[in-house]
């Protein structure tokens, strides 16, 4: 049984999923790090402040000249990665420099941060070299670790949400549309049954997304739910809190279910 396991952990399959993936995954991360620099980032979250408090004790900024350089290594390395040039290095080289920013102060921090840092660190050790004429293979554990990932996110979520604040008291989501909505003037948006229907259907979707996208039968439908869900996470949340580009994230995951033989298929891939 253990044997047959391993055999089919590292059978060997195209990497051309997990090539297309890191390419729409260093664009959506793009934009994060563009959002970086427009928002002044560094000046106001980093040197700004007079009292840090760092994930890791003894964690400290280096001077704003070095932050300011090291902000423009990350971009560097950002279009490194979504160019395909010395994409493990660009990879490594954007991963620690995003992970120092946000493990320098829990004030500023967003959960999609530490998500895209566990990405980084997955991609810089499976094979995401592209070429769109021949098929480079890669042991199946690699794709697996990715859609393992996903899949925890996904479930860790919705095992967050099984507590009274969220089932009983509607909370967050109560919070959160009751301001969606004196911000759109819609008031509909507050009423009862929709603060009922929105909050227990993030529950589900978090608990059941996992093996809808796993299973065959049901992954067309998992897909449609992912697409449909983060599409209106995005639309709530652009002007109510910090989501970032979460969803954008989330949704280029996808492209992780999709088997490989239909995309090679789709490519010509020889």
């Amino acid at each position: 049984m253990v044997k047959k396991i391993i055999e089919n952990l590292n059978s060997p399959i195209p990497n051309i999923s997990l090539a297309l993936f890191r390419v729409c995954f260093s664009f959506a991360i793009l934009i994060q790090t563009y959002y970086f620099f427009t928002t002044n980032f560094i000046n106001e979250n980093i040197v700004k402040p007079l009292l840090l408090f760092p994930f890791i004790e003894g964690i400290d900024p280096i001077s704003k000249p070095n932050l300011i350089i090291l902000s423009y290594i990350m971009l560097c390395a950002n279009i490194g990665m979504l160019l395909n040039k010395f994409n493990r290095l660009s990879t490594f080289i954007f991963f620690c420099c995003f992970t120092y920013f946000w493990i320098l102060d829990k004030g500023y921090f967003n959960n999609h941060y530490y998500f895209i840092s566990l990405i980084c660190f997955l991609l810089i050790i499976v094979n995401t070299r592209v070429s769109f004429q021949k098929k480079i293979y890669i042991p199946k554990v690699q794709l697996y670790s990715l859609q393992c990932m996903i899949i925890i996110v996904y479930f860790i979520s919705g095992l967050n949400k099984l507590n009274p604040y969220w089932l009983f008291e509607f909370q967050p989501m109560k919070h959160i549309l009751e301001i969606k909505s004196e911000i759109i003037n819609n008031p509909f948006l507050k009423k009862q049954f929709m603060i009922f229907i929105t909050t227990y259907l993030g529950l589900f979707f978090d608990l059941f997304i996992g093996p809808l996208l796993l299973i065959n039968k049901t992954r067309i439908i998992g897909f449609l739910l992912a697409f449909i869900f983060h599409t209106l996470n995005y639309y709530l949340f652009i002007d109510v809190g910090e989501i970032g580009i979460f969803p954008i994230l989330m949704i280029t995951t996808l492209i992780l279910f999709i088997p490989t033989k239909k995309i090679v298929k789709s490519l010509a891939l020889k």
